[in-house]
């Protein structure tokens, strides 16, 4: 599973990349299609364009039935002949999960939830109970999340061209809490006749799943005209991106068989403890060249953007320790059986990801109160990851029979070690084609009403193959009490050399959007959007 979760934690950094989306209402609510002031905005060299000062607000509380808690503040003016404009977005979600717990009912139980169960028994048959069993679990389930992005953007003139620079952070943490690892519980079976406990044990588990992502996005837009309603615009960029996947999981059992006497032991261990982290780091570069014809009636825009993205593997490491321990009274001692296992795998490697994108759109305006429009996306991108892990395996046995002799051959430590070393690379492709339209209509002068689809359809084809390179005799020695001891070395004959997967993914989709826009004064708007998934939220624009 850690190494799934590796594997998957480098393509989520992958595709994460210049993940600020910032985008209008307008154009949310029209599928991507149509802009306002707001999306002028986020191009610097576009800045000028926006007729007057803005300060944009969005503040929402409902994200699919949950709350939220997002705000963003931002906006843009002008001083002297330097154009500027700024943002500030944040939001962060906690919601309850399902925690495999059923009240009475058989409702699912979600956040932190606990329940009691009681069993009685006539072991005797005599018309009385004579034993109780009560147990008490508690779970926990959660998913916890929290964005914040910052963006600035300064632009001017340059004769009749137009130059700009931006930057863009993003920060990104999340935390799942999953039932699995985060419990407690006891159990306890009580003699009704003696009133003694004559068995109990209990358990605990403790775990999360952490991730955070940071980048910041340096670019610079440039846009001239070219001939009478048409410009060409350029951007150039560099994005370092900074990923950091933790999981932790420590669980702890105990059970007495003999809790009523308290000079007989008799218990059972088991201590596991699995640390896992994978920081991964990478910078994306990317070039854009766009241009936009605009009639008046009409409007057709293309752009073609080209990325390329090194990735950094290093030191990633994965611990998984165990220890079960059996005790037992024999005799004038106390018998002890103890296994251990440790494990410890560090990754270490790179990659790449190239992709060629072609975005175009056509607006068409048959009258002041309507607007139209279509376009479409394609997408094509290959990359590889290759990494290399390194394992070492440790297993330690002890066994002391509870005797009164401390150095005889019955008592013993076990050692044995082993390691290997393994390559997986993994070679990918992909591609999609999205096709996008949107509508709005003046109903009338203050009220806009909006609506938008796109329908996409992703391809990927990624093959993972794993090279043994190396692996290590498993050396196991056992040193016995009375000093003596006796080693034995095994050679693998049967290891696994290799594997290798194949998958292809196809995913059609197609998203539907509506939105409606609100002017009740010419230096107040307010915009409403809203999904088939009922992603509900609104802001309210300040024009000045």
């Amino acid at each position: 599973m850690k190494r799934a979760f590796l594997s998957g934690s480098i393509l989520i950094m992958i595709f994460s990349l210049n993940a600020f989306n910032g985008q209008s209402f307008r154009m949310l609510s029209t599928g991507g299609l149509l802009e306002d002031d707001y999306d002028l905005m986020l191009d610097p060299a576009r800045i000028p364009l926006i007729k007057g000062g803005r300060t944009y607000t969005n503040l929402s509380d409902i994200l699919n039935g949950w709350l939220q808690n997002s705000y963003l503040l931002g906006g843009n003016t002008k001083l002297a002949t330097i154009y500027f404009a700024g943002l500030y977005d944040r939001s962060s979600t906690r919601t309850p999960q399902y925690t495999n717990l059923q009240d009475r009912y058989g409702n699912p139980l979600t956040g932190d939830a606990e329940i009691y169960n009681t069993v009685l028994e006539d072991r005797d048959g005599n018309g009385n109970y004579d034993w109780e069993e009560l147990s008490h679990l508690m779970e926990s389930a959660w998913w916890e999340n929290a964005f914040s992005d910052m963006y600035l953007g300064i632009g001017g003139y340059l004769g009749k061209n137009r130059i700009g620079f931006g930057f863009i952070a993003n920060n990104t943490t999340g935390r799942i809490i999953a039932s699995a690892q985060n419990y407690n519980y006891t159990n306890t079976h009580l003699s009704l006749i003696t009133q003694e406990i004559v068995y109990s044990d209990s358990s605990q588990g403790t775990g999360t799943m952490d991730f955070s992502n940071h980048s910041k996005n340096y670019f610079l837009s440039f846009w001239m005209p070219v001939v009478r309603n048409l410009d060409m615009g350029f951007q150039l960029g560099m994005n370092p991106f900074n990923t950091g996947n933790t999981f932790q999981d420590t669980s702890f059992l105990m059970q007495d068989w003999s809790p009523e006497d308290i000079s007989t032991i008799d218990t059972h261990t088991e201590h596991s403890r699995d640390f896992t982290d994978f920081p991964q780091h990478s910078n994306d570069l990317y070039f854009s060249a766009k241009t936009i014809y605009n009639s008046g009636k009409k409007e057709i825009w293309g752009v073609i953007t080209m990325s390329h993205t090194g990735i950094g593997i290093k030191d990633n490491i994965e611990h998984h320790f165990n220890s079960v321990v059996d005790s037992t009274t024999v005799g004038p001692g106390i018998q002890i059986t103890l296994d251990t296992t440790d494990t410890i795998a560090m990754s270490n490697g790179s990659g790449s990801n190239n992709e060629i994108s072609f975005f175009g759109k056509i607006i068409h305006r048959p009258s002041d109160k309507v607007r139209f429009a279509m376009g479409i996306n394609l997408v094509s991108g290959n990359g590889s990851i290759t990494t290399t892990t390194n394992d070492n395996y440790e297993a330690f046995h002890l066994y002391q029979d509870g005797d009164t002799a401390s150095l005889d051959h019955d008592d013993f430590t076990r050692v044995t070690t082993s390691s290997d070393s393994i390559t997986n690379i993994t070679t990918y492709n992909y591609s999609q084609i999205s096709l996008p339209v949107g509508f709005e209509w003046a109903v009338k002068p203050e009220v806009l009403l909006r609506a938008g689809a796109n329908y996409r359809y992703y391809y990927r084809n990624q093959t993972t193959t794993s090279t043994l390179d190396s692996v290590s005799v498993q050396h196991t020695r056992t040193d016995y009490g009375d000093g003596t001891y006796t080693e034995s070395i095994i050679t693998p004959n049967n290891e696994n050399k290799g594997s290798s997967e194949t998958k292809i993914t196809k995913t059609p989709k197609t998203n539907y959007y509506f939105g409606v826009g609100f002017i009740p004064l010419p230096s107040f708007q307010i915009d409403v959007t809203m999904t088939t998934t009922f992603i509900f939220n609104a802001s309210l624009t300040y024009k000045f």
